[in-house]
This record gives C-alpha cells, sequence and structure tokens, in this order.
C-alpha cells in the first residue's frame, strides 16, 4: 500500500469458526490482547473492521541509550529468559511471563503454547491444575496490584506502530469472512529521539564551567600537569 497503489484490503475467507488477530509485524496472538484487536467469527458470519496506523521511527542514537532507560526493546534485542519466539515484542514476552507461570503454578505447560517445553505439556491433571488457577494465569496486573493476575515485567517494542480501529461492523456477504483494510494511508507519526547523548553532556559541563569559573578543557589539563606530571 502506498501512494501509486492506494489504499489495500485484505479479505480472509473461513470455512469454520475462527477467531481472527491483527497486529504489528513482530508481534503474535496472546490471550490477554485487546478485544479491538480480535474478532471472533461463526459460520455465516461477515465482519469488516477498518484501521488506521501511527507510525514510529526511532533516531539513529535511541538505540545507544541502555534498554533500562529508553524503556523498550527492538525486535533482535532478545532476553535470555525469552524462549518461546525468535524475536522480541511486547505480546512474545507476555506468552514467555505465562509460560513461566505454567510452569511455576503446575510444572507443566499448555499444549498449545509455542515450542518452548514439548516434553513437559500438560496431561489431564495439569490441565486441571491451570483451570483451577485460570483467574490468576489469564489475567494481568499491575505491580502491587493484591487482585489475582501475572505481573509481568514487559517493555513496549521500540518499532511497533500504533493501530485504532476506526470502524469494526458485521456486513452481510455471500461468504464467511473477515475483511480488513486502511481507513488512509497513514499522515501522523510518532519520532523517539535522544535530547542529549554524552558527547552533549560534556559539552554543556564544559559549557557551563567555562562560563561560571572561566575553566575549560585545557586548564583542567594543564592544572594536572602541573600537580602531577611536571613533577
Amino acid at each position: 500500500m502506498n501512494r501509486e497503489t492506494g489504499i489495500g484490503e485484505l479479505f480472509i475467507q473461513t470455512q469454520e469458526d475462527v477467531r481472527v488477530y491483527f497486529h504489528a509485524p513482530e508481534d503474535v496472538p496472546f490471550i490477554n490482547a485487546e478485544s479491538n484487536y480480535m474478532k471472533d467469527i461463526a459460520i455465516g458470519e461477515s465482519y469488516e473492521v477498518i484501521f488506521n496506523v501511527v507510525e514510529i521511527v526511532n533516531d539513529n542514537k535511541v538505540i545507544q541509550v541502555p534498554i533500562h532507560k529508553r524503556k523498550c526493546r527492538y525486535p533482535w534485542e532478545v532476553p535470555a529468559s525469552l524462549k518461546v519466539h525468535k524475536f522480541y515484542s511486547y505480546s512474545t514476552c507476555l506468552v514467555q511471563c505465562h509460560a513461566d507461570n505454567h510452569l511455576k503454578l503446575c510444572n507443566c505447560t499448555h499444549h498449545h503454547m509455542p515450542y518452548y517445553n514439548k516434553q513437559g505439556y500438560c496431561n489431564i491433571d495439569g490441565l486441571r491444575c491451570l483451570s483451577d488457577n485460570v483467574e490468576t494465569l489469564n489475567r494481568l496486573h499491575s505491580r502491587g496490584s493484591s487482585k489475582p493476575g501475572l505481573d509481568c515485567d514487559c517493555y513496549p517494542s521500540c518499532t511497533e506502530p500504533e493501530y485504532n480501529v476506526v470502524l469494526s461492523q458485521r456486513v452481510y456477504n455471500e461468504s464467511s469472512g473477515f475483511k480488513i483494510k486502511l481507513h488512509s494511508l497513514p499522515t501522523s507519526r510518532f519520532k523517539r529521539v535522544v535530547v542529549k547523548d554524552n558527547l552533549d553532556l560534556v559539552v554543556s559541563i564544559g559549557g557551563a564551567a567555562g562560563l561560571f569559573i572561566g575553566a575549560s578543557l585545557q586548564t583542567i589539563l594543564e592544572i594536572i600537569y602541573l600537580l602531577y606530571i611536571r613533577k
């Protein structure tokens, strides 16, 4: 989809009851996805979803900032704890969080989990354990909350665009399915920039020192030379 070809649309024809998710390229479907971004379609039903996109771009210096300061991860910045997928995104991190808590509470993982724990998939007793702990395993809560749920420490993706649903409606077609299309080509963009890097900090400190005490980097080096090296 571009200015030459115009706005595109995608129609998925269904032959049985399905649940359809739409998300960013690096994301995956997960149980805590917002209802706006998934749709249950029964045989004989057809839905249309129209959305717009706000793109996210990053300044070249952003990747030099430590992850704990910029509060996001690039898809290739995969932590050692992420085993269910090869690339990082907020959703893959949540899937890993769910899998880890399956193991913690029931000593097995659900068989619908990605290829993570094939030898430890739950048997009937394990599935009963997951069912007994569904209030904890299927919900998320913020840190410090007393409500049942998972506390998953997951950073958002640095590159994930923002999708906003403009219209979601049932339509009448001859075949069952799901149509998704853009409302318009992207017209706005968020940009993440580094206001000051280490070099800017050094320059600022030097400027402040020169303004208030009349010192410069050359003066400081001369003092060190006179006090230590010249002796």
